[in-house]
């Protein structure tokens, strides 16, 4: 039995754009993820093709994008978190998908995603960097438009 999220979340698209979420090398759900993280968590676990989600302006909690990262398959090369809340536990299960020694991950968008090295999401950037340094396979991070200072930019260069 799906989510009760996921049921909602199915209910919005018509039945071949259903079977083709669970079956598409690439997702784009950007508004249609909203208030469904589950939703998109489940889908990740189900669909064994999939290589690149784009949730751009999904308006994901943190909560959210927890899990649809924890869900991550290894076989994920590209993952648009743009304009999602990422926040300091967002950053750490980054930092843990990036650190996989089996992460294919080569392009991370987090524009706009509210990630910061101020204040208490220090520890979430610091965590973020460890598995960056850790990756071999990431050629494209993207942080534009986030509350990153000169330290956490020296951190994330020198990872």
């Amino acid at each position: 039995m799906w989510p009760e999220r996921f049921q909602r979340l199915r209910q919005k698209m018509e039945p071949s754009a259903r079977e083709q979420m669970l079956g598409a090398e690439e997702l784009v759900l950007n508004e249609t993820a909203h208030g469904n993280g589950a939703a998109v968590a489940a889908v990740l676990c189900a669909n064994k093709k999939l290589v690149k989600l784009d949730l751009k302006g999904a308006k994901l909690t943190t909560e959210e994008v927890v899990m649809v990262v924890a869900a991550a398959p290894n076989r994920l090369h590209t993952l648009v978190l743009e304009g999602n809340d990422v926040d300091q536990r967002g950053m750490d299960a980054l930092g843990q998908l990036l650190s996989m020694e089996t992460s294919a991950l080569r392009v991370l968008n987090l524009e706009n995603a509210k990630a910061t090295d101020q204040g208490r999401n220090q520890d979430g950037l610091r965590l973020f960097c460890v598995g960056l340094s850790k990756n071999t396979t990431l050629t494209e991070l993207c942080l534009v438009n986030n509350d990153i200072h000169a330290g956490g930019a020296q951190h994330i260069g020198e990872a």
